[in-house]
């Protein structure tokens, strides 16, 4: 049976999308049977050149160019039954061109295609006239028209259709009860989480209103909220939950982190299970975030919701019908207050009344699906299921296979403790040497002491230096781990690194090699360190001259003042500061490129050009292939400290070989940024490895992770695969060969004679393993089948890393390009 799901939102980091769509899959399992071959098109702006319908007679128009793109079409044909997950959809504006879209398939696949179609999950606001008429039509003669709350409900019955039913989301099939097993591994994974007698719980979540203009009101009353209840109840500790992708909810979070210490924030890509035990243990919920207030609903925890950006939450609020689940605007603190003085003072002891609760949104969650005969939708054909669990294994990110993601999760928090094992043993044996060597400083002092006395032969002023060093020579530190900074410390040169954006972290990178000497001393400074796929990075200042206070303002201005040279990374250069221009403008500066010409132009709105002469400012390039666009530039290398923990080559089993590829975000191909690596030919590589060797090779697919994830992912890979189309190579090369990884990339001449000369070795010592497009699926057969060449290529990849790649290496090319500035 082929299920064609529209608008499939699980593949977001995202609580809500996440569990929604793993439920609606695990639902059609249950009604229909295992043998379902889903066909998801996700939740993705598709372009069919047709603009949003300006009046009725435009309706036609979004309909023929439906069914002129095969992006819909296609899935539509070859499915039995066709879903549309209505959550995170209707209630979008409706100048929203996939809202449109979504609405003309469910049309096209009932009128055109006789198809039977279900529309589930429904969230539905809105007051366009237009809009409502489109929706009356295409969804007037569906087979299932499913709402999951009332004011839904009520606009569609308003526009005629009668075929409505109320539910309640989807998220209400979650189950409350964890087994024990798992239980035990959440907890684990969460050790400061646990309910006690001495500390106050609370969780936070952000909402879907906070906007740049609103986040500042948000900020005042939640600050209000937290001071109050820590003087009213002394120790809190706060769990913010951010929705990966929502910058209001990210920069909310951060921004109360900066000012509480008791305030903790994490993503939202959790499991089911671990949001239902997460919320169990808090004394209450405080959220904006519908799914937030449901998952607190299942765990049977009080929540005080507030405004989204429908009345999602108000709707939720009614539903619920309890004293433990109430409705308040932001604005109210007071209110707020007082519900937590009443949730906090009272044990939850109505377990009966959250017990009939939950049963009440469970059974209105099941009007989702109607009772059907399965083999009225059924075709003949049958499924290979065993192929099917193999594709979607491929995938790496379907939340349906919950046992494959959850022996994951356990493998890597397994080898995340070992590694946490390792480094105790190390501050173990550290910490008895220094124990040693103090009880050795003990023998010196009393020696130098009686010396004094007895001979009268060493001055006082000697004396005392001694006895304050404690011993003749130096002590060994204990290793720690970089503190964030806001000086420079003494040193012959004083750098300040600046970028809008993270830039995969390579500023923050060398700025802590630099720092670690006394010729460097760094400091790095961006506006935003996160993306919105999800990925972080530390950085000493996150600054933002739109909403940044006076006290941050003049720090910024004291590190510009205190700094020999200001590096600047991409536009930041074009952009500066505001208020601080005429200082920056005093200053030696150099800018350095991590994109190519065509992308600089297309950001800045200028030339190719006008953007290429920006190299004399003076200019550093990252010596990859973007250096022979700039050659005029200095090369500078892309910084990886192979003497870190994260870059350490770890065992890795023989029985199976493990391969990694990272794709990049989508470019146009032959751009000048270098991003094209030829994604579709390697993935399409490895779908053909994976399904050739089953049982012999694990092929991981690395996308939108932290990049301590994405490493510990490549320590236990034995091949990892760069760019096989643009001739160059990027920073996950240096990452690959670093761990001891056979790394991919097809280098092209020009690429290889560079970087030879650039290093000082020979091009036949390159250690990258060649491969195109062409020849990729039997280069990796041929590393496959030889165990003793995949051996031998890893101990080279990482043996020239430690030759040529060195800290060392990169210290002084840095020395080097800075003195050419000055």
């Amino acid at each position: 049976m082929n299920v064609c799901i529209l608008n499939y939102t699980g593949a977001q980091c995202h609580l809500g999308c996440q569990t929604a769509s793993y439920i609606l899959e695990k639902e059609l399992r249950r009604r229909f049977g295992d043998e379902i071959n889903f066909e998801r098109v996700h939740s993705t702006d598709q372009n069919i050149g047709c603009k949003v319908p300006e009046s009725k007679s435009d309706f036609s128009n979004i309909i023929e160019g439906i069914l002129l793109n095969s992006k819909f079409v296609s899935p539509l044909k070859q499915a039995d039954l066709v879903v549309l997950n209505g959550e995170g959809t209707l209630h979008w504006p409706t100048n929203n061109n996939r809202v449109w879209y979504w609405l003309a398939c469910v049309e096209v696949a009932k009128q055109q295609f006789n198809l039977p179609v279900w529309v589930v999950n429904t969230a539905f606001y809105s007051d366009n006239n237009l809009f409502l008429s489109f929706c009356a039509r295409t969804l007037q003669n569906v087979d299932l028209l499913a709402t999951r709350d009332p004011g839904s409900f009520e606009t569609m019955k308003k526009i005629g259709l009668d075929n409505a039913v109320q539910a309640s989301d989807l998220t209400f099939l979650t189950p409350s009860r964890i087994d024990a097993d798992i239980e035990e591994y959440i907890a684990a994974k969460f050790p400061s989480w646990r309910k006690n007698k001495t500390e106050r719980k609370i969780i936070f979540a952000g909402s879907s209103a906070i906007g740049d203009q609103t986040r500042s009101q948000w900020v005042d009353s939640y600050s209000a909220i937290i001071e109050e209840l820590a003087h009213r109840y002394g120790s809190l500790s706060i769990l913010f939950i951010t929705q990966l992708g929502m910058g209001g909810d990210v920069k909310l979070g951060q921004e109360l982190a900066l000012h509480y210490d008791c305030i903790k924030c994490i993503g939202s890509d959790f499991t089911p299970s671990e949001a239902v035990w997460l919320t169990r243990q808090a004394d209450v919920v405080i959220s904006g975030r519908f799914h937030v207030n449901a998952m607190a609903v299942i765990a049977g925890t009080p929540a005080i919701m507030l405004p989204g950006n429908t009345p999602k939450n108000e709707s939720l609020a009614k539903m619920a019908e309890s004293s433990n689940y109430r409705f308040v605007n932001i604005e109210d603190v007071e209110h707020v207050i007082s519900l937590c003085g009443k949730f906090m003072k009272r044990k939850i002891t109505s377990h009966n009344e959250n017990t009939t609760l939950r049963k009440r949104m469970s059974k209105l969650a099941v009007k989702n699906f109607p009772v059907v005969d399965a083999s009225e939708l059924c075709s003949d054909e049958g499924v290979d299921l065993a192929e099917y669990i193999r594709q979607t294994e491929f995938i790496g990110r379907s939340c349906h296979l919950r046992e494959v993601r959850r022996i994951d999760r356990l493998e890597q928090q397994a080898r995340k403790w070992k590694q946490q094992i390792d480094k105790l043993k190390h501050q173990k044996e550290t910490l008895e040497g220094r124990i040693q060597e103090i009880e050795e400083s003990k023998k010196y002092r009393y020696a130098c002491f009686a010396a004094t006395f007895y001979h009268s032969m060493i001055e006082p002023r000697t004396l005392w230096k001694r006895l304050l060093r404690g011993r003749f020579g130096e002590t060994k530190k204990l290793p720690s781990p970089p503190p964030k900074k806001d000086r420079f410390h003494d040193a012959k040169l004083k750098i300040l690194h600046v970028s809008l954006t993270p830039l995969a972290g390579a500023p923050i990178r060398m700025c802590r090699l630099l720092d670690q000497g006394d010729y460097f001393s760094a400091i790095s400074v961006c506006m935003r360190n996160w993306y919105p796929d999800g990925r972080s990075f530390d950085y000493d200042i996150v600054y933002n001259p739109a909403s940044s206070s006076k006290l941050e303002h003049e720090r910024i201005e004291r590190l510009i003042s205190e700094c020999d040279i200001i590096h600047f990374h991409n536009e930041a250069y074009f952009k500066p500061f505001g208020v601080f221009k005429d200082i920056a403008d005093n200053k030696p500066i150099c800018l350095q490129w991590h994109s190519g010409p065509d992308a600089i132009s297309d950001r800045l709105k200028i030339g190719i050009e006008e953007a290429t002469k920006w190299q004399e400012i003076p200019a550093f390039v990252v010596a990859q292939k973007q250096a022979r666009f700039y050659p005029k530039s200095i090369s500078v290398p892309n910084v990886v400290d192979i003497r870190l923990p994260e870059y350490q080559v770890t065992e890795r089993s023989s029985n199976v070989v493990k391969i990694c590829f990272s794709p990049t975000d989508e470019v146009a191909p032959n751009s000048l940024l270098c991003g094209d690596k030829g994604d579709d030919r390697i993935l399409e590589a490895l779908r053909i490895i994976g399904k050739r060797h089953p049982k012999r090779v694990i092929i991981k697919i690395v996308r939108g992770v932290p990049l301590d994830e994405c490493l510990a992912t490549k320590q236990q890979c034995n091949i990892c695969i760069d760019d096989i189309k643009s001739g160059g190579y990027h920073l996950s090369s240096l990452e690959g060969l670093a761990l001891g990884c056979v790394t991919i990339a097809n280098l092209d001449s020009v690429m290889e004679n560079f970087l030879a000369d650039y290093v000082g070795c020979q091009v036949d010592e390159l250690p990258w393993y060649k491969a195109n497009g062409k020849n990729i699926v039997q280069r990796l057969e041929e590393l496959i089948s030889d165990k003793n060449q995949l051996g031998q290529l890893s101990r080279k990849s990482r043996r020239w890393m430690e030759r040529y790649w060195n800290h060392q290496f990169v210290l002084k090319k840095m020395k080097d390009a800075y003195e050419k500035v000055l």
